[in-house]
């Protein structure tokens, strides 16, 4: 069943043939006749004696217009009759009748197709077997329609045209009037419908009137309707942002005699934008792109189905110095932008990302194979983001801060993709765990940067996580000295363009200090007064790269003022921090031990206060080489004239007046006695 569904159209087409071929083989017996001579007699002598086309054109066209003026007959008929076959030569009279069966056949498949395929969207083939097989069988008279020169081309050469020349003015019509070619054809269609109407002055004149006001009303709505805004959406991959970008589009190319079928378009035909063909013509060269047979330039790019192939010509075109005038240019925001442009095939060049190739839609229809006026943009930067894993803002000097850095995965696949891991205050980092979805795998970085190239790829659009671990080594209350983990995502692309993102985030670590001096001269700063301090950590426990932390005040280093009285406490992260005095300096009262907190938030704020003999505390602001510092002055004392005599009771106060009522008591007893025993 299929083998004869296949030989139908290959036997029809035999049988068709067959009919055909007796008219072309009778075009031999085909010879001059009547009025062949009479025209023949204007033309004829000037070949013979000049043997120059020029010279017999010009007494062809010297002969048409006398007869224009003086005879209302067909001019253009004249003109055709006096360059007759045998005015140049009897023996091959015939040929004209072979051309013009193959004008008479081409005329009606040109009409057939263009009003029954791409007007009507039906099958034109059979029709124009059976129509051109009909219209010569049945021919009234064969001689006159095909071998007598001046009867078949004053008929059936002008049909001929004609049925061309309808199909060629309806499909003008819905062209706009800018392209030079189609300008060109506009003027041949006018050319042909004005010689078809020339039977007089009269006729031609209206003629051209009648088809000048045709190709207004044609020409108008097809200039309106090229012109009439269609739209480009770009969509950034997944995760990505065109925030930051310009997108700009040069036209390509314009769509032509565009066919319909179930809501699509079926096919369209492509071609040079206006200006744009030298363009073209470099990208296609250096990209080593050959011509698609048939196609012009623009027409080679949208036939393009290799993606290596397209992405290489985009990019040749957004290098090119000769791109022509852009036709619109928008701004990216968020995940998307749009661009309104008229219908055609155009250049989307991106300013930090990879150019690409993109059609609008067709008279607001799809493809049949694809989505037009829609493309995802890939973007050349791939955004970074970097935390402290806890969310931390401050950190203590010795800690192990985790921190979490992530992106999403480049859709199209870059040659390269590498983690640099740097900052300051922080160890080297030696591994980093990369998580997208389910899967996790650990990273060996080396030399400070993690190759995530072949896990990125594995995972396109996908959100990457990164995981790694660091010890503080240092850090300050600043910005500026803060400890930084800074991470750069460095991105290759295979078309030699590399972009840089980078994130980072700060851990401030603060400072206080502790100045211990004499209640009595407090200018005279005292050695030898130890304390303890409990952080939010725990005990504070010195060590030599950081602090560490004891659960209970027993493992707590104890922090020994030297000679100028001081202590400093560095590399501390924010929170409250009890002061407890556990040595007393010596010829001082043990008895007056103050206790003190010290508060620091994450903005740098620090509060002092006391808590054990309060009044016996006080917050400073810088003191010896502790310059802007926070300090602490804790005093001592060694009398009861040095207790304060304001604010709370305090322990000391209230012990030394017990003592001082006993030493009282203690000597009236003995005053009392030594009476009794007088």
């Amino acid at each position: 069943m299929k083998t004869l569904k296949k030989a139908l159209p290959v036997a029809a087409a035999l049988v068709w043939a067959l009919l055909l071929l007796p008219f072309f083989l009778g075009a031999e017996a085909a010879h001059p006749a009547t009025d062949d001579f009479t025209f023949a007699v204007y033309t004829h002598p000037t070949w013979v004696q000049t043997g120059s086309i020029l010279h017999v054109l010009k007494d062809a066209l010297s002969y048409t217009l006398r007869t224009w003026r003086d005879w209302q007959g067909t001019v253009t008929g004249v003109l055709i009759m006096t360059l007759n076959p045998a005015v140049f030569s009897l023996e091959h009279y015939g040929v004209h009748a072979v051309a013009l069966l193959g004008l008479i056949l081409l005329g009606t498949g040109v009409f057939l197709r263009h009003f029954l395929q791409k007007r009507l969207n039906l099958p034109w083939r059979a029709a124009f077997a059976a129509l051109s097989a009909a219209q010569l069988l049945f021919l009234p008279d064969i001689v006159e329609g095909v071998y007598w020169f001046n009867g078949a081309w004053f008929y059936m050469g002008a049909q001929a045209v004609a049925l061309m020349t309808l199909a060629l003015g309806d499909s003008l019509s819905e062209r706009p009037v800018r392209r030079a070619g189609t300008i060109l054809a506009f003027a041949l269609c006018w050319a042909l419908l004005f010689a078809l109407g020339m039977d007089n002055y009269i006729t031609a004149m209206m003629t051209a009137a009648a088809l000048a006001a045709m190709l207004a009303v044609g020409a108008a709505p097809a200039a309106m309707a090229d012109e009439a805004d269609a739209t480009i959406e770009l969509n950034a991959v997944a995760g990505g942002t065109l925030t930051g970008h310009r997108y700009t589009a040069y036209r390509i190319g314009s769509y032509e005699n565009a066919e319909e079928s179930g809501g699509k378009v079926s096919r369209v035909d492509v071609v040079n934008a206006d200006g744009a063909k030298a363009w073209l013509t470099d990208a296609l060269s250096k990209t080593g792109t050959d011509r698609t047979k048939g196609c012009d330039e623009a027409g080679t790019i949208a036939h393009l189905t290799d993606a290596a192939k397209t992405r290489a010509v985009a990019s040749a075109l957004a290098k090119s110095d000769a791109k022509p005038e852009a036709a619109a240019a928008v701004d990216g925001s968020g995940a998307s932008a749009t661009l309104s442009v008229p219908e055609g095939l155009y250049l989307v060049a991106d300013s930090d990302g990879q150019p690409v190739v993109v059609g609008t839609k067709i008279n607001g229809l799809d493809l049949a194979s694809q989505t037009l006026g829609v493309a995802n943009v890939k973007v050349w930067s791939v955004p970074l983001t970097l935390a402290e894993s806890t969310g931390a803002k401050s950190t203590n000097v010795g800690d192990v801060r985790s921190f979490k850095a992530s992106f999403t995965s480049p859709i199209g696949v870059p040659a390269t993709l590498m983690l640099t891991i740097g900052g300051r205050g922080l160890s080297d980092v030696e591994t980093v765990t990369a998580k997208a979805g389910s899967d996790t795998t650990s990273i060996t970085v080396t030399g400070g940067t993690a190759d995530l190239t072949a896990f990125a790829a594995a995972h396109p659009g996908e959100k990457v996580e990164l995981d790694y671990s660091a010890k503080v080594t240092a850090s300050g209350p600043t910005e500026s000295d803060a400890a930084e983990s800074k991470d750069t995502l460095t991105v290759g692309w295979d078309d030699d363009v590399t972009r840089s993102s980078e994130a980072s985030v700060s851990l401030l670590s603060f400072r206080f200090g502790l100045d211990k001096v004499s209640a009595a001269d407090t200018t005279q700063h005292l050695s030898g007064a130890g304390f303890k301090v409990q952080g939010p950590d725990g005990w504070l426990v010195k060590g030599g790269t950081g602090w560490t932390f004891s659960e209970d005040e027993s493992g707590a280093t104890e922090f020994t003022t030297g000679d100028d009285g001081l202590l400093r406490f560095e590399g501390l992260r924010a929170g409250t921090y009890t002061l407890k005095e556990t040595t007393v300096p010596d010829g001082f009262w043990s008895i007056a031990k103050p206790t003190l907190t010290v508060t620091v938030s994450n903005d740098g704020t620090i509060v002092v206060k006391g808590v054990d003999e309060p009044n016996l505390t006080q917050q400073v602001i810088g003191t010896g080489d502790m310059d802007g510092w926070t300090v602490a002055q804790v005093r001592n004392v060694n009398g009861v004239s040095q207790l304060p005599s304001t604010g709370g009771v305090g322990t000391a106060l209230t012990v030394a007046a017990a003592l001082s009522a006993a030493a009282v008591l203690l000597a009236l007893s003995i005053e009392l006695r030594r009476l009794s025993v007088r």
